[in-house]
This record gives C-alpha cells, sequence and structure tokens, in this order.
C-alpha cells in the first residue's frame, strides 16, 4: 500500500520519469472531470444554513487560493501532510479541502480521528470509488480497498481470528523465530563485505518470508528465487498504478484511462494466477490427508461452509500478502538507518540485550516482555518514521454534522498521521528521535501513535508487524552493531528519510554491521 502513494508522488514531481500513458491519460481524465464539475455545480458554500431537521449548520473551514477546476492540488504536490499540517493551525484540526471532483475531510489530531473514524466508524469506514480500484479489486475482493461490506467484514473476521494471539501462538509457535533467524544469516553473510548489505532487497525478502510462511507455509532462500521475484515484482506493479487508482475517473471519461484499465484488469488476474496456484497445492494437500499448517489452509477448508468462491479467496490472499510485505519492510529500513544514526541508542539496547540474554544464545518471542527499552525503539521508530503520513482515504456514508459543522455523503476523509504522531501537545520535541519517551514515561495520549490508522479500518495485522520488528531489532542488536558502509576505507553517509515525504521509503542504500559475538558462526550454523 505505501510503494502506491509512493508511487503516486514521483508521478506528480516527476512526470518525465513516468510511463507517460500513465501521466497524460490521467491528467487528461482530472481535467475533462474538473470541467464537468465546474460546469455542473458550485465550487464554494460560504454561509451559515438550516439543514432538513431545522438545526443551524455552518460550513468547514477551507483554505484560502482554492483554484477553479482543481482546488487545493497545487498546493499538495510535494509534501500534502506537512502542508496540512499547517492549514490545521490557522483553521482547526478539521476542514475541508477541494481535490478535485471531490471535497475531503482533513482530520489534524487524536480528538477529532477519534470522533469522526472510530465513534462514528459505522458511518465513516467506506472508500473512494475510482475506475482503476474497482478493475484492479474486482469490485472490492482486494478488501482493503473495498467498501465497507459484507465480504469485508467477514474477511476480516476470518482473518483477525487466524491471528489472534491464542490461534497464533498455538499454531505458528516458531514463525518469528525462524524467519528472523534466516535474516540473521543473510546478515552474517554480508559482514565480510566493506560496502554493506543491500538494504531494501533483504527486507523486502524478509518481508515476504514473513507474510508467505503465514500465508502458505512457504518460503525463498535468495534474492535469486524466482518466486520471490514474481511475488516482488506483483507488489511494484500494484505500486505502479498509483496515480491512477486515486483517480476518480467519470463514466464518459473512462476511454481516456484505458490502457491503466487494462493494466488494471491484468493485474487482477495475476492475482488470481499467483494465489490460485497457492491455493490449490493447499486443497490438494488436504484432499491427501497432509494439510499444511498455515492461515489460507484454514480458510480455504471452511469455504462452503463461509460460501467463499476461488476468486474471493485469490483476492484474500492478495490483500494480505501486500498490505503485510511493504509497509513492514519501509518500516524495517528506516529501523535500521535510524539505529545506524543513533549510536547511543543502539548501546543501551545493547546492554539490556547482554543483561537479560547474555552471551550464548539468541533472544526469542519469549524474551520480548522483558526487553522494554526494545520495544520503546519500536514503538517510536513506527511513530517517528511510519510508512506513510496520509492514511488511506475513507468515505462518508451519510449526511452528519460535527461541532457545528455540515458534512455530506460520500465526502472523502483523510487522517493526517504526520499531525497526529508530531503532535507537540501530546510528544515533547516531536522531531527528535527518543525512545525514552515510552519507556519509562507516560507522557502520551492514549494509544501510542496513530501509524496504524483508526477506526473499522484500523490495520488488522499491526501486532503481527510490531512483533516481527521487535524481535529482528533484538537479535540484530544482539548479534551485530549497525555502521555505516565504506567505499575507497570512507564511511558513507546515510541519512534517515526525508520528513518531507509523504511515504517514508528510504533511497536504496547499503548498511554494514560489525558482529558482537566470536561465537555467532556457532550459534547460527550449527543446527
Amino acid at each position: 500500500m505505501a510503494m502506491l502513494l509512493y508511487n503516486l508522488t514521483n508521478q506528480f514531481t516527476n512526470p518525465q520519469d513516468t510511463n507517460m500513458r500513465v501521466f497524460t491519460g490521467v491528467v487528461g481524465t482530472l481535467a475533462v472531470g474538473l470541467l464537468l464539475k465546474a460546469i455542473t455545480g458550485p465550487y464554494e458554500k460560504n454561509s451559515s444554513s438550516a439543514n432538513e431537521y431545522g438545526s443551524i449548520t455552518r460550513p468547514l473551514p477551507s483554505p484560502p487560493g482554492a483554484l477553479p477546476l482543481i482546488g487545493h492540488i497545487g498546493y499538495l504536490i510535494r509534501s500534502p501532510h506537512l502542508q496540512m499540517a499547517e492549514w490545521a493551525q490557522k483553521l482547526g484540526p478539521i476542514y475541508r479541502v477541494s481535490l478535485g471532483q471531490r471535497d475531503y475531510l482533513i482530520l489534524n489530531n487524536a480528538e477529532v480521528v477519534r470522533e469522526i473514524l472510530e465513534v462514528r466508524g459505522k458511518i465513516n469506514s467506506d472508500r473512494v470509488p475510482t475506475t482503476i480500484v474497482e478493475l484492479m479489486s474486482k469490485s472490492g475482493l482486494i478488501f482493503a480497498w473495498g467498501n465497507e461490506n459484507a465480504f469485508l467484514k467477514k474477511s476480516r473476521r476470518l482473518l483477525l481470528s487466524a491471528i489472534s494471539k491464542r490461534n497464533f501462538e498455538r499454531k505458528y509457535p516458531q514463525l518469528y523465530n525462524k524467519e528472523t533467524k534466516e535474516m540473521i544469516c543473510h546478515i552474517y553473510r554480508s559482514v565480510t563485505e566493506p560496502e554493506g548489505m543491500p538494504l531494501h532487497a533483504y527486507a523486502y525478502l524478509y518481508t515476504i518470508n514473513m507474510a508467505m510462511s503465514l500465508l502458505y507455509g512457504t518460503r525463498y532462500v535468495s534474492l535469486d528465487d524466482v518466486a520471490w521475484k514474481e511475488l516482488y515484482d506483483l507488489a511494484v506493479d500494484f505500486s505502479h498504478l498509483g496515480m491512477a487508482m486515486l483517480i476518480e475517473c467519470p463514466k464518459p471519461l473512462e476511454f481516456l484511462v484505458g490502457h491503466l484499465k487494462d493494466d488494471a484488469k491484468k493485474l487482477q488476474l495475476r492475482f488470481q494466477k499467483i494465489f490460485g496456484h497457492y491455493n490449490n497445492i493447499l486443497r490438494d494437500a488436504i484432499a491427501n490427508g497432509k494439510p499444511i499448517e498455515c492461515l489460507m489452509n484454514d480458510i480455504i477448508k471452511d469455504e462452503e461452509k463461509e460460501n467463499l468462491t476461488p476468486i474471493e479467496l485469490e483476492n484474500i490472499a492478495a490483500t494480505i500478502m501486500i498490505a503485510a510485505t511493504d509497509t513492514t519492510a519501509i518500516t524495517l529500513q528506516n529501523l535500521f538507518i535510524i539505529l545506524l544514526n543513533h549510536p547511543d541508542v543502539q548501546s543501551k539496547a545493547q546492554a539490556e540485550l547482554d543483561a537479560i540474554i547474555g552471551s550464548e544464545r539468541l533472544p526469542v518471542e519469549e524474551d520480548l516482555i522483558c526487553l522494554p527499552y526494545i520495544k520503546a525503539i519500536i514503538t517510536e521508530t513506527i511513530r517517528f518514521r511510519p510508512p506513510i503520513f496520509l492514511n488511506l482515504p475513507h468515505s462518508t456514508r451519510e449526511y452528519q454534522t460535527y461541532r457545528g459543522y455540515e458534512i455530506p455523503a460520500n465526502m472523502g476523509i483523510l487522517h493526517n498521521i504526520y499531525a497526529t504522531n508530531f503532535d507537540p501537545t501530546i510528544y515533547h520535541q516531536p522531531h527528535v528521535f527518543d525512545p525514552e519517551r515510552f519507556h519509562n514515561s507516560s507522557e502520551t495520549d492514549q494509544r501510542d501513535h496513530w501509524s496504524f490508522g483508526a477506526g473499522r479500518r484500523l490495520c488488522p495485522g499491526n501486532v503481527f508487524a510490531e512483533k516481527s520488528l521487535a524481535l529482528i531489532a533484538a537479535r540484530v542488536l544482539w548479534a551485530f552493531t549497525i555502521v555505516a558502509p565504506t567505499v575507497n576505507g570512507k564511511p558513507v553517509q546515510v541519512p534517515i528519510t526525508d520528513i518531507s515525504l509523504p511515504v517514508q521509503e528510504p533511497a536504496h542504500v547499503n548498511i554494514a554491521f560489525i558482529p558482537r559475538r566470536d561465537n555467532l558462526e556457532k550459534l547460527l550454523f550449527s543446527s
């Protein structure tokens, strides 16, 4: 999901580097669609009025400078989250912006996020419909992009049941330990290379292995594995539809994005082919009396009871794989880069690990409860550099009022994660990376951060992601010190990801590791 928004930003800021079929088709659709809006409806509503119930309401505040046809889009190209936070300083935590054919409600602090997305979640959890999303998701079967409907509720129920703490610990007791150890082995093999390890590629190898081990009980040994590359390419191609998936296209103008419609249809067919193949392997194993212990096996064995079609099952698997892969990979990359730039944090974490774990074994999942500073590092990393600073858009299902403001049905909703995660009234010096705020402090609001979203669209895999990040951090810092790579004997700077980017995808960099244990090779490879 995060890679999709990353490509959206690139397509706006670097159209010359983008597939021109995408750029020209979307721009043409946007321009003509906005012209229709300008002709068929008024742009502004400036005065208070009585609604159908007789109550006096007022229009939502809106930033100045909106232009005919394009509204506020011109202000939001580079760093929309920062601009929205700046507007909130003048307009308050909730206001309206125009993004082409649709107006959006912008939420900028924890209180309004709770009230709009959690308390009113029943009427504010739909998605904004777009032509390309409908085709790519086969009308909502990629359920993270679909509306709040029966299929979404069923999919989330099945997923949450499978990864509940009780079921997860019973069915997959060694998943975290196994996959994190494999990552440590890859790192160990890289320590003789002064230029370091390609962080991006191995972060994705790790997260795809975590996702596919959970989904299908399968994993991939190296970056050269053809099956791994197929899944990586699938996630990348999903992201390449970035701009098109967020732009609404009126039916009469769909001919302008015909090539993008074809790409979306092809992507859906690839979902069906790839995950249909893995699902058939599970069906054959069940038929032969040798079921494979994995999440999709639990769902497939009840497919008749749950009235699930093969295409629905394929899209459930695709949704989980894509959602679990790039967001965690981005966070893992940022974690290592942040630690590289904060040797004091590494030293404190290593002191905790040495005191609790000792030197004769790797940390295991059960140790995490005794490692509060490691947990604080992960929580602060997710707050400080979440995968995305703007959550996926919600949509209002019905007319409502809030604090006297009139909110129409079918209005988009954008939660500005940056504004909630960097609120100085909640976090002291929010722009400083400081795990201590979560180590021995109660200064934060009810939630540590808002990086997993809110309400009914809260990421269902948040506990899974946090635990996998905590264990990989504990094991890496127990075994290694993270340092900058060297070229010609000189260290290469590896900067922390620029906060101005709406997607916190780091540059593709190498980082290096120095072993801390003489017995590391024996511990990793003796069994």
